[in-house]
C-alpha cells in the first residue's frame, strides 16, 4: 500500500506507515447492485410486446395509410377496385315522410345504426308533417325524436322500438383509417374511397363524391357505419363527426322540427311556392319569391338541392320579370324588385329587368338614381360589388346619352353627360358621346376641346375622325340652311311654312322679283281679300293678267324666317300648288348653288 505523504511502500496489512508513521487509507470498495428477478422478467416482456406492436400494427397500418395521404396532398379522390365481405349485414328500411293529409311526399332507404339511429336528409323533409321508418317486413315503426344541430345537412331519427340486433355500431370517421363505402342495393360490395378534403357542416363532414358512387349507401370503417350518400339530389358524401351512436341523446322532437323549425327556412319558403306550379300568375309567384329570398336559411348552398338553391329561385326570377316586362307588366316589376330583393338576390340579370322595368314605366333618369341607390345599400349590406354591375351603371348612361341625341329630352345633355363623366371618368366611348352631344347642342368650343383632351384606340380613329369633320364642318357652315336637290334639276322644291301655321310646296326661284303663293293658301291661311288689297299686272305665257298682291306675317326656310314678306297670289300652270320663292326673300341669304351636286346652301345675311 503507497503512503499517500511519503509515498514508501507498505506491506498490504499495515495500517500506519513503516517510514513516516502516517495513517493509511484505504479506497472503499465499490458495492455491486443486485438486480431484482422480476424487474428482469418485466423488461423482457415489454420487449417482446414492442416488437410485436411494430411487425403487426404499426409497419402495416403505415403502409395502408400511405396512399391515402398521398392522395389527400394531391387533392384526388383515388379509386380502388370492390372487395368482398360476406359477413357484412345491413338492416335497411325506408324513412317515410307524409304532409298534413297523410299523403307520401317522401321515402328513401336508410339503414339502422345500433341504439337504433337511422340518418336522413333535410331537404327531403320540406313540407312534412309525419315520420316513420317502414322495415324490410312492411310494418312501420314510429320516429319522435332525433339529434339534429342548425346547419346540419343531415338529421339522425331514433327509432322507437326494441334495439336491432346486429345493427353496426355508429362511430366517428376517422381520417387515417381506409374508408369504404357500401351500396343499399348491392350489401355485400365495398368500394374504397379516398377522401381529399372536407367542409365541416356541425357534427357533418361532406366532401365530393367519386363517379363510381351514384346510389344511396352508406360509409363503413372497421364494419362501423361512419357517413351515408343520397345522390341525385345532392352529389356529396357526409361523414358523421359526432359522437358514438352509444352515447348519442336526442335533443330535437319531431313534432317541434316541423311544426316550428323548418317553416322559418328560406328553401321551405321557395318550396311552397314551387310546389304551386301554375296554380299562380307570374306576378304573384315573382312576388313571393322576392319574399323569401331574404329568408334565413340554416344551410350552405351546397348542401341544397339545385332547384332550392338562392341562385336558382333567382334566375327564375328572371324569367318571369322579362315575361312581365314582355307583357307591358312593367309596374309590377318595378313595384317588386326593389333594392332589398336585388340585395339579397345577387344577380345581375335580376338587377337588368329591374332597370329595364323603370326605363320603360319611368325614364333613363330616375333608372340611373335607382342603380346608384342598389350599388349603395350592396355595399352598406354586404361590403362588396356585383360583378358586372358597374358596366351595366356605364352602360345605362351610354343608352341615355345616345336617347338624347336621337329623340331629345327634357334632361340637358350635356348636364348628363358630365355626371356619367363624373361617375366613369376613364370610359374612352362615353366621353365621345359627349362629343356628340356638345356637337348636337352646338357647343363647337367644348366638343374640340373634349375631342383634342385624350388619346383613341385604333378601333375608334374611324369614330373619331367623323367628329373632327363634323366640328370643321358644322363650324364652316353655322347660320346655314343646305337644302339637296336632285342634280342637273330645272327646278329645286322646298318645304316652307307660312306665318308659322301652315307648310306648303315652294320652287326656289332666282330670276323672279317678288314671291308668290297658289291660291290654295290664300283660304288655308285666313286671307282677307277685299277693295284695299292691291292688284298688280303679271306677264304670264298667255299676255298680261292682274292678281293681288297681299303681306306674309314671316316665310320660313331651315328654319330661318324672315318677316312681313310681300307676295303675289299666282297659279303656277302645271304647279298649281306650288308657291315661288323670289328675291324679295332670297335677298335675305347668301345664297351657293352646286347644280352637279345637287346642294343650296342658304348662309343667313
Amino acid at each position: 500500500m503507497i503512503c499517500r505523504k511519503c509515498r514508501a511502500d507498505n506491506p498490504a496489512t499495515s495500517v500506519y506507515c513503516v517510514s513516516c508513521g502516517q495513517p493509511l487509507i484505504r479506497k472503499p470498495r465499490a458495492k455491486v447492485k443486485v438486480v431484482p428477478w422480476y424487474v428482469f422478467v418485466a423488461s423482457l416482456c415489454v420487449l417482446l410486446f414492442g416488437g410485436y406492436f411494430i411487425l403487426k400494427v404499426v409497419l402495416p397500418s403505415s403502409r395502408k395509410e400511405e396512399p391515402i395521404l398521398a392522395a389527400a396532398k394531391r387533392g384526388v379522390a383515388a379509386r380502388t377496385a370492390l372487395s368482398d365481405k360476406k359477413d357484412l349485414h345491413l338492416i335497411k328500411g325506408n324513412v317515410v315522410v307524409r304532409d298534413p293529409e297523410k299523403r307520401v311526399i317522401s321515402q328513401r332507404t336508410s339503414a339502422v345504426c345500433d341504439s337504433n339511429w337511422t340518418a336522413f336528409p333535410v331537404w327531403p323533409l320540406l313540407e312534412g308533417k309525419t315520420l316513420s321508418f317502414q322495415n324490410a317486413e312492411g310494418k312501420e315503426i314510429p320516429i319522435e325524436k332525433g339529434v339534429w344541430e342548425t346547419g346540419d345537412p343531415i338529421i339522425l331519427w331514433k327509432l322507437e322500438t326494441d334495439k336491432m340486433a346486429n345493427a353496426p355500431a355508429l362511430m366517428p370517421w376517422k381520417q387515417y383509417m381506409p374508408l369504404e363505402w357500401c351500396s343499399y342495393l348491392k350489401e355485400h360490395s365495398l368500394l374504397r374511397v379516398d377522401v381529399p378534403s372536407t367542409a365541416r357542416r356541425g357534427a357533418i363532414l361532406s366532401f365530393p363524391l367519386p363517379e363510381e358512387i351514384q346510389e344511396p349507401g352508406v360509409f363503413m370503417q372497421e364494419g362501423h357505419i361512419v357517413g351515408w350518400t343520397f345522390p341525385g339530389e345532392i352529389e356529396k358524401g357526409y361523414l358523421w363527426a359526432g359522437p358514438s351512436g352509444s352515447e348519442l341523446l336526442p335533443n330535437i322532437r319531431k313534432d317541434r322540427f316541423f311544426n316550428s323549425t323548418i317553416p322559418k327556412w328560406r328553401e321551405a319558403h321557395f318550396h311552397s311556392v314551387l310546389s304551386l306550379g301554375d296554380k299562380i300568375s307570374a306576378a304573384v309567384k315573382l312576388e313571393v319569391f322576392s319574399e323569401g329570398l331574404p329568408m334565413h336559411s340554416p344551410f350552405s348552398e351546397e348542401d341544397v338541392p339545385n332547384h332550392l338553391r338562392s341562385r336558382t329561385i333567382a334566375n327564375l326570377m328572371h324569367t318571369l320579370a322579362a315575361q312581365l316586362i314582355e307583357n307591358g307588366m312593367t309596374k309590377d316589376v318595378v313595384r317588386i324588385l326593389d333594392e332589398s330583393t336585388l340585395v339579397a338576390a345577387l344577380n345581375l340579370a335580376l338587377v337588368e329587368d329591374a332597370v329595364l322595368a323603370r326605363i320603360k314605366s319611368e325614364d333613363h333618369n330616375l333608372a340611373l338614381r335607382f342603380v346608384e341607390r342598389f350599388k349603395k345599400s350592396l355595399f352598406e349590406t354586404k361590403g362588396q360589388e356585383l360583378s358586372g354591375l358597374r358596366q351595366l351603371h356605364a352602360a345605362l348612361y351610354k343608352d341615355w346619352l345616345r336617347k338624347i341625341l336621337d329623340q331629345g329630352s327634357y334632361y340637358s345633355g350635356m348636364v348628363a353627360f358630365e355626371e356619367a363623366k363624373r361617375a366613369f371618368p376613364d370610359d374612352t366611348e362615353l366621353h365621345l358621346l359627349g362629343v356628340e352631344i356638345a356637337i348636337s347642342e352646338r357647343n363647337w368650343k367644348r366638343a374640340r376641346e373634349l375631342l383634342q383632351m385624350r388619346d383613341y384606340p385604333e378601333s375608334m380613329r374611324n369614330w373619331v375622325s367623323e367628329l373632327e369633320n363634323t366640328i370643321q364642318y358644322v363650324q364652316e357652315n353655322e347660320g346655314a340652311v343646305t337644302i339637296r336637290f336632285i342634280p342637273g334639276a330645272s327646278h329645286i322644291p322646298v318645304k316652307v311654312f307660312l306665318n308659322g301655321t301652315h307648310s306648303f310646296r315652294f320652287i326656289i326661284d332666282t330670276g323672279a322679283t317678288m314671291c308668290s303663293i297658289p291660291s290654295i293658301a290664300v283660304d288655308r291661311l285666313r286671307i282677307n281679300i277685299d277693295q284695299t288689297t292691291p292688284v298688280r299686272l303679271i306677264s304670264t305665257a298667255g299676255g298680261i293678267a292682274e292678281t293681288y298682291e297681299i303681306k306674309l306675317k314671316s316665310i320660313e326656310l331651315g328654319g330661318f324666317r324672315v318677316f312681313d314678306v310681300k307676295a303675289l297670289i299666282i297659279d303656277i300652270p302645271g304647279y298649281r300648288e306650288y308657291g315661288l320663292l323670289g328675291q324679295n326673300f332670297l335677298n335675305s341669304f347668301h345664297i351657293e348653288i352646286d347644280n352637279q351636286k345637287g346642294i343650296l346652301r342658304l348662309k343667313k345675311r
